[in-house]
């Protein structure tokens, strides 16, 4: 812009009154001049103008009101390097050319400082404070009626873009460095949450309907494990693809397992047990019912049975006056391995009430009806 050798008007200090200026006419300040403000005709805005103020090649500050109680009141839209329409307030960051600071917010900043937030001194309590307050905005229509797919009191349309000759490692949306983060209301996330950790001090809820078929498709999925203190209730189907450990599980209904591997062993078969099984009711068997333990007995007259149900007598054949260790319901099987005397009487009673003199091969069962006391139920003489 050309300036005239000498301004046209001049005030000197302490002028006071008014000034009407036509258009294409310039209010400078300075004698460079340092500043000037003019308004072109046909042109839509008053201009305030600066050169290079320090005389140092920076930037100088073009305007400043120095009482910092004053207010400076927009009834209009204002802009910040360029118009959006529709915005009462907007921003263009990429309109000035700024090197990107770290720290410093490229198109918007509010810089760290300590404020004197209760000047009077009295003892208050205030519901909120904030730093940024963004209130609920009210829409009405003047027009027709308008439909809104979507309605948000801020909304962040996604994370920067790192373009020529820039490359981003991480980008995001919206990052909260420090501090809790506070959702009075509904939390909605379409997308995935990543997170080192998450609490909550409320229900944590997906109202996704998806059924989980493996580890990777359900409604709530973990790469790790899963810690429940307390119960956990499952509507449908539960399945445990690996091993499942618990001190004790309990079920109202049926507790189901879909594999067909035959048992041979403790180790094997579909359900498994290192401890014992109680089962108050019936048990029914499409296959076959193994013992899987057959123990030789101790070579002495009153032999434990408390390892099973199937025993063999002891080559040395010392004659049987009891069974120890057995409990009410058990049957035992004895198979003779060597001959040998099984004695009728207070702790045995056997068929017609005589002493069963076994030879190699012949087997007699027993079943204890009252604690200590073992009735004969059955024998086989197979040998000579």
């Amino acid at each position: 812009m050309a300036f005239a050798t000498t301004p046209s008007i001049a005030f000197t200090t302490g002028f006071t009154g008014q000034c009407a200026l036509d258009d294409d006419v310039e209010l400078r300040f300075g004698a460079a001049p340092d500043y000037w403000i003019d308004y072109r005709s046909g042109g839509t805005a008053l201009e305030l103008t600066s050169t290079d103020v320090d005389g140092a090649g920076a930037n100088g500050i073009i305007f400043k009101i120095e009482d910092g109680n004053d207010k400076v009141d927009f009834t209009g839209h204002i802009s910040v390097a360029g118009v959006v329409t529709g915005a009462a307030l907007s921003i263009t960051p990429g309109a000035v050319d700024n090197d990107l600071i770290t720290s410093v917010g490229h198109g918007f900043h509010i810089a760290a400082d300590t404020s004197a937030i209760n000047a009077a001194g009295n003892g208050e309590t205030k519901a909120i404070g904030a730093l940024a307050f963004f209130g609920i905005p009210t829409w009405n229509s003047v027009g027709t009626t308008l439909t809104l797919t979507r309605a948000a009191t801020v909304y962040i349309e996604g994370a920067p873009v790192d373009n020529t000759n820039v490359t981003a490692t991480a980008k995001h949306a919206l990052w909260v460095d420090g501090g809790s983060v506070r959702f009075d209301d509904t939390l909605a996330v379409v997308g995935a949450v990543t997170t080192a950790a998450l609490t909550a001090s409320g229900i944590i809820k997906t109202d996704d309907a998806t059924d989980a078929s493996n580890g990777t498709d359900g409604s709530l999925q973990t790469d790790g494990g899963l810690s429940v203190v307390k119960k956990a209730w499952v509507g449908t189907t539960l399945t445990v693809v690996g091993a499942a450990t618990t001190a004790a599980l309990t079920a109202s209904g049926i507790m189901k397992t879909d594999d067909t591997t035959e048992a041979t062993s403790g180790t094997d078969g579909s359900l498994q047990t290192d401890g014992g099984l109680s089962v108050v009711k019936d048990i029914w068997t499409g296959g076959r019912l193994i013992t899987g333990l057959v123990t030789t007995l101790l070579d002495e007259g009153t032999p434990t049975v408390a390892a099973g149900n199937v025993f063999i007598t002891h080559a040395n054949a010392t004659t049987i006056t009891a069974f120890d260790d057995g409990v009410v319901g058990q049957e035992i099987t004895i198979y003779c391995a060597a001959d040998i005397t099984i004695t009728d009487g207070a702790a045995l009673d056997l068929q017609g009430g005589t002493n069963y003199s076994m030879t190699t091969t012949d087997t007699l069962t027993l079943m204890q009806f009252t604690s200590g006391n073992w009735v004969e139920t059955g024998r086989s003489v197979n040998g000579g």
